[in-house]
């Protein structure tokens, strides 16, 4: 099951009633590990026959969580983190902290990787969270844009291409 839409999330007025509804409905909170949270979501999604209630925790940066479906499993990102979740398993598989804030997640299907857009790097992931590669920018990145297997970013200072397989520039 491959699902690129976006997952609705709820925002809720505080951390404490976020806590409270999570434990009530025996759902999974991620975000924990972020200071200083000041943003509050909470989805409910009902995948393979089971119900799953998910509270995220964030900065309040002015970037919202996403949730992408793959296979059995979600990727959850907040602020600079970025979450696999197993639904087989019903455990978190990997955590992974970036560098920066993360801006977006690209699910490239041909390869079965998932691009992770962030304000000063682009990171390459298999769908169970192994690094492939990494690009680092000096400069934050501004703007992006798929084209075929090739993804072309705008910094404030260049535009580089760089290839989707292997991470090298053009």
């Amino acid at each position: 099951m491959n699902n690129n839409k976006k997952i609705p999330l709820l925002q809720i007025d505080s951390e404490s009633e976020l806590r409270d509804n999570i434990y009530q409905k025996r759902g999974i909170l991620f975000g924990s590990e972020i200071e200083n949270t000041r943003r509050y979501y909470m989805t409910e999604m009902n995948l393979y026959n089971d119900n799953l209630s998910i509270g995220i925790l964030n900065g309040g940066h002015g970037i919202d969580p996403q949730i992408k479906i793959i296979d059995s499993r979600l990727i959850i990102t907040s602020d600079q983190m970025l979450y696999i979740f197993s639904m087989n398993q019903k455990t978190t598989t990997k955590v992974i902290e970036c560098d920066s804030l993360i801006f977006d997640l690209i699910v490239h299907t041909n390869d079965k990787s998932v691009i992770v857009i962030c304000e000063l790097d682009i990171k390459c992931i298999t769908y169970k969270g192994d690094k492939k590669w990494s690009w680092q920018s000096d400069d934050i990145i501004i703007d992006y844009e798929i084209d075929h297997d090739i993804i072309n970013v705008v910094t404030e200072e260049e535009q580089q291409h760089i290839c989707l397989e292997d991470g090298i520039l053009f």
